[in-house]
């Protein structure tokens, strides 16, 4: 899955309010991550996407496509490819400023507008970070370019003498953004005007004075929540979180009180929750409150992002395209604490097996790699476009979060599948040194980082039917295994010989069920610096090192055979055993079956004419071109499922074809979802006036630094 998607909240006042935001993200040191990635945005909702290896701007709505036809992708695709080459040329500068030849780098671009569709006022911002921290950023009140690295001064130096800059930059922010963020929210009205009220909830951890008010299930995401004491307005004791999204296009959002149980007998307090969507929703902390589930939320769920784009690069490999067969993988450190979560951090079960590090310290004499297997897939590196949330004010909290979306890819039948992905960081002040994100079927269940170092739910049913020892338990794994993969990070930092820079490391694993055939396969893999590092074969019983650094930890685990029983019980039975469990409990959202809406699309200066299905779920899709009749391979590119953001996805089949073949024979686009009998559309000679693949970058191009 070629394509980041960085998601930020924009703090909104009380009112109607809109943003359009774009995200320009250069990298360089991660060979499997495209160079330059470009994300547009209208309230929270990614509208268009560019890769620099794809090359072309397209849309992620269907609003967006029916709306805008060939010209305005194609003009937009040349601004995006303006973008890439200005970001890149100014990322080589600033690594010469900062005296950099090689490691992992991330130089981001994030601009935009908010629009108050009531009062009509705008307001703008634009601003650049580097490797995790914040380097200039526009002051638009005071028309001057702001410095936050001593690097920077020169680069503001420069652009504080082009007035230019300020003028086009203001009508910019105030009238082009304003009109373009007008006509997006007029195309997708009915998607972003629409009003879901909240469903309020109280809840609190038997051993904690902190009582949370959690409200989930509402849109617009601008909602105001407080606690009162005797219905007088508190501050004192009060932690309001960040509005974060469900995944299923809705949001939610927590306000903490911290009272002492003497304090709740003098006293009544209420939680008030003012959404859009109508009136307040209040609800009174009485005695019994405090035995429900536990705290929901609290930060910003990551979502992975590329390669330590300013939160953190989440690696992993997509498994071999053949049905139902996951290939395994994984990767690790010299510290076998890699037996340990067997049982996630996140699931629920068992004891975690866990091998001394010290048993590991052995000699470091390094042997020949083993080559990857042959059938192991190619490195999937992707975003999540749910979620990653933060202030707007410096790029670096901007994009707090990281959320990883991991290609898998699965045989035309009900199939779920469990993952769970931790990320260890260095060299990245802004953003936690640990991260787990557990998934269903791709949709985000529960969270945990080194900041808050409290495992929490991420979906309304997962709370609902976990109580809180559950969370609290899973709480003490997640702690073991962040401090596992910290000392792995060490020691890899040792084999590689470095002492400074941006690092990551990474563990991926999980399993894959058919609920059909009751077949179960797992996987686990390591990736370090955004390349693979070790995995594990389970048909083989073994591990198998992908970089020559991992050949001492190969040897080593192969050696443990329980470990193998283990892994081998885990992926068969406990995770199948819980991967049922969460299915049956999120029932309504994950076995609902919506049928895609299928077009074709061509570029007018182009032989490519695009199959475009969308608006499915769930995601499992099968795309066929066919010439009178008989399914094609030659001419045929089937690309990858990608979410729209509203709980649904979208995947594209292009056939390239000329115009003298398509007199000669009649070629059909046949799309199977397990939501109905398969759809059918014929290519004809009116075919290729369509709208195709979408947007991004919008004028303010300039060269940096």
């Amino acid at each position: 899955m070629q394509a980041v998607l960085i998601l930020v909240c924009l703090p909104l006042s009380f009112a109607v309010t809109h943003s359009l935001q774009y995200f320009y993200t250069a990298t360089s040191g991660i060979s499997s991550f495209p160079e330059f990635v470009a994300v547009g945005m209208v309230d929270g909702l990614v509208i268009s996407q560019y890769d620099s290896n794809t090359q072309n701007l397209v849309p992620r709505q269907p609003w967006m496509m029916e709306h805008l036809d060939q010209e305005y992708w194609d003009s937009e695709t040349v601004l995006a490819l303006k973008a890439e080459r200005a970001l890149k040329e100014d990322m080589g500068i600033l690594k010469e400023r900062f005296h950099q030849t090689e490691g992992v780098h991330v130089f981001q671009r994030r601009y935009g507008c908010v629009w108050n569709d009531e009062s009509n006022i705008t307001s703008g911002y634009e601003e650049y970070g580097y490797d995790g921290e914040d380097f200039i950023s526009l002051d638009l009140n005071n028309n001057r370019w702001v410095a936050v690295k001593s690097q920077a001064v020169l680069t503001k130096n420069q652009w504080n003498t082009l007035e230019f800059i300020f003028n086009s930059r203001e009508r910019y922010f105030t009238q082009d953004c304003r009109d373009w963020l007008k006509k997006y929210v007029e195309y997708g009205s009915s998607s972003l005007r629409r009003k879901d009220s909240p469903k309020v909830s109280l809840s609190q951890k038997k051993t904690s004075s902190t009582v949370v008010c959690h409200a989930t299930g509402f849109y617009p995401e601008t909602v105001n929540m407080t606690w009162k004491r005797d219905g007088e307005g508190m501050q004192k004791g009060v932690d309001v979180g960040e509005t974060l999204p469900n995944g299923d296009g809705t949001f939610q959002k927590r306000a903490e009180l911290t009272v002492s149980p003497e304090e709740r007998k003098r006293s009544q307090y209420t939680c008030e929750v003012e959404p859009i969507s109508g009136v307040p929703t209040l609800i009174t902390l009485t005695e019994e409150d405090g035995n429900t589930v536990g705290i929901i939320i609290g930060c910003l769920i990551a979502a992975l992002i590329i390669g330590v784009v300013i939160g953190v690069v989440m690696i992993m490999r997509k498994l071999n395209k053949k049905a139902e067969q996951s290939v395994t993988y994984s990767v690790a450190a010299e510290t076998a604490d890699i037996a340990r979560p067997l049982v996630n951090p996140m699931a629920p079960t068992g004891s975690v097996a866990h091998v001394s590090t010290e048993q590991y310290r052995g000699q470091q004499t390094l042997q020949e790699t083993e080559p990857p297997q042959s059938n192991q897939a190619r490195l999937c590196l992707s975003i999540h476009p749910e979620a990653i949330l933060s202030s707007p004010t410096t790029i670096t909290r901007a994009m707090q979060a990281v959320l990883i979306l991991v290609c898998l890819p699965l045989s035309f039948a009900v199939i779920h599948y469990l993952q769970y992905f931790y990320t260890a960081t260095s060299g990245i002040s802004s953003f936690p040194e640990f991260v787990a994100v557990g998934m269903v079927d791709g949709l985000v269940i529960s969270q945990y980082d080194s900041n808050t170092q409290n495992l929490v739910p991420r979906q309304p049913w997962m709370m609902e039917h976990l109580d809180q020892e559950y969370w609290d338990s899973e709480t003490v794994l997640a702690l073991k295994a962040e401090r596992a993969l910290k000392e792995d990070m060490g020691i890899l930092k040792e084999r590689f010989h470095q002492t400074e820079g941006v690092h990551v490391f990474q563990r991926r694993y999980g399993c894959v069920w058919n609920d059909e055939s009751n077949i179960t396969s797992g996987y686990e893999e390591y990736g370090y610096d955004g390349e693979d590092f070790i995995s594990l074969d389970l048909n083989n019983n073994r591990w198998v090192a992908v970089k020559s650094q991992a050949v001492l930890t190969k040897n080593q685990w192969n050696t443990l055979e329980f470990i193998f029983n283990s892994r081998e019980r885990y992926f068969t039975q406990d995770c199948r055993d819980w991967l049922k469990k969460y299915v049956e409990y999120g029932n309504s959202t994950l076995r609902r079956k919506d049928s895609p809406k299928v077009s074709l699309i061509q570029k007018k200066t182009s032989s490519t004419v695009v199959c475009h299905a969308t608006g499915f779920y769930p995601e499992t899709v099968n795309m066929t071109w066919k010439r009178d009749g008989e399914g094609m391979q030659k001419g045929v590119d089937v690309g990858e499922t990608l979410p729209n953001g509203d709980g649904t996805f979208q995947k594209r089949a292009e056939l390239t074809v000329s115009p003298e073949e398509r007199k000669r024979s009649q070629y059909t686009c046949e799309v199977e979802h397990i939501s109905g009998v398969p759809t059918l559309i014929t290519l004809t000679e009116e075919d290729g006036k369509i709208v195709q693949g979408p947007d991004i970058t919008h004028q303010l191009q300039r060269t940096v630094v």
